[in-house]
């Protein structure tokens, strides 16, 4: 062979050598796309479609159908050959993603609700910011919400219940993300704010699941949706991740909320029931945590006298007196008005909550 010349057969080994070098870069980078669904054939189409347009070849689409009774299965029929449809029996959103984390094969997963889409651009973002920072553990973004109206209302996090501020600065000081990998084509630059987001989640849910990536792997066995709580889960999912690793907040919209006039969990439930799954899940994760409760003791037991007196506000509105003097108990040191409205007899406290409701409407 002279100088400089390749034969065939080195050409081969060294094509052979850069397909495996590819193949394996590729599963390095692959996401397991997990989709629950329950009785939405008629949305389920549409945020399919924004996954497939934000994957790539390498990634794979799990759709969890919970149990739906509806023609959920044939309108996802023309994808059959792009995603993995499972049905398993009925046991909610929490326990449909858990199934799918656990039939994940890649090495990155996130997650979209049917009724929801992605951006484009979201897997691209994410998956190459958690490639060139391998120290966080799960990375999240703000979000658009579309009301049923079709108005669309941008930066919706800052909107959620509890969060009041913004929740790029409880990560501390961000930098540019073209500092950190490259923009996606027609992304202006933005902020990624990267550190220890448990403490901040004891006191409001920031991350909404639609926005997250995970390593699988490492994020084991605390990625896992709570499947005893209905209104929760999601929160405990990530407070627990948190404890774990480092998050990486991403000042930008990765994905759209879909208002639909549709029944959704949050139309159906009761305040009672979400105070009730919050204050089970801040006493089974900060409240068992010693090591965090000899730094924040008096944090969590300020969040957990709060929670104590609005369920206990909440049952004094329905009578409910018994159960009221329990949480006032546990609250510690409550309101005397409360004290004293606990007191009386439960008609008369049902008839004040009723007379209350009403001014309110």
């Amino acid at each position: 062979m002279r100088n400089g010349e390749t034969t065939t057969a080195g050409r081969r080994e060294g094509a052979t050598a850069t397909s495996i070098h590819d193949t394996a870069s590729a599963a390095a980078l692959a996401v397991s796309v997990v989709i629950p669904t329950y009785n939405r054939a008629r949305l389920v189409p549409n945020a399919v479609r924004s996954v497939l347009a934000a994957a790539r070849e390498s990634d794979e689409v799990i759709v969890i159908d919970d149990g739906s009774t509806d023609d959920t299965e044939r309108a996802l029929e023309k994808w059959r050959d792009r995603i993995r449809y499972v049905r398993v029996p009925n046991g909610g959103a929490g326990a449909a993603r858990n199934h799918g984390v656990r039939i994940a094969t890649a090495p990155l997963v996130s997650f979209l609700d049917s009724d929801d889409e992605w951006l484009p651009d979201k897997l691209e973002l994410q998956r190459m910011l958690m490639t060139a920072r391998p120290d966080i553990l799960f990375c999240f973004s703000d979000f658009s919400m579309r009301d049923a109206a079709g108005v669309e209302h941008h930066r919706y996090l800052r909107q959620w219940p509890g969060v009041s501020s913004a929740v790029g600065d409880l990560l501390g000081d961000g930098v540019s993300y073209s500092s950190i990998a490259p923009l996606p084509k027609g992304r202006s630059d933005f902020l990624v704010h990267i550190g220890d987001l448990y403490r901040p989640l004891l006191d409001s849910c920031l991350v909404a699941t639609q926005s997250a990536m995970v390593r699988r792997a490492d994020g084991l066995p605390e990625l896992h949706f709570g499947e005893k709580v209905k209104l929760c889960e999601e929160w405990w999912c990530f407070a627990a991740l948190a404890r774990k690793g480092r998050a990486a907040y991403l000042d930008c919209e990765t994905f759209r909320n879909i208002g639909h006039t549709g029944d959704r969990i949050t139309a159906t439930e009761t305040e009672h029931r979400f105070l009730t799954d919050r204050l089970t899940m801040t006493t089974a994760l900060w409240g068992a945590d010693q090591e965090f409760l000899r730094e924040h003791g008096s944090h969590y037991h300020a969040v957990l006298q709060s929670l104590y007196l609005r369920r206990a506000r909440w049952l004094l509105s329905r009578g409910r007196t018994p159960e009221a003097r329990a949480d006032l108990r546990r609250a510690g040191h409550p309101p005397l008005g409360l004290r004293a409205l606990s007191l009386l007899p439960p008609t008369i406290v049902r008839g004040l909550g009723e007379f209350r409701r009403r001014l309110r409407s």
